[in-house]
């Protein structure tokens, strides 16, 4: 791949508003969910598996939709009624 090429896909107008708007989607399917208790509020993991999940430095690979939807299920859902 061309260098020049590779950085217009990765400052593309096009996918940075697609990934944001896939995002958007995610995040509001989530807090539907959460408020509907189709989740619970705290995702309980022991300490040595949420390690695993969350090295220090990331190994990468994951796409931005990816990486969020990651970090909203091991979070503490706030927004849950309970």
């Amino acid at each position: 791949m061309n260098r020049m090429n590779g950085l217009n896909d990765a400052f593309s107008p096009e996918r940075f508003r697609a990934s944001g708007h896939a995002a958007i989607d995610q995040w509001a399917n989530h807090l539907a969910a959460a408020q509907q208790r189709r989740v619970p509020v705290l995702p309980w993991v022991e300490p040595m598996e949420m390690l695993q999940r969350w090295p220090a430095e990331f190994p990468g690979g994951d796409t931005f939709e990816q990486l969020s939807s990651r970090l909203v299920a091991d979070s503490i859902h706030l927004h849950h009624p309970r």
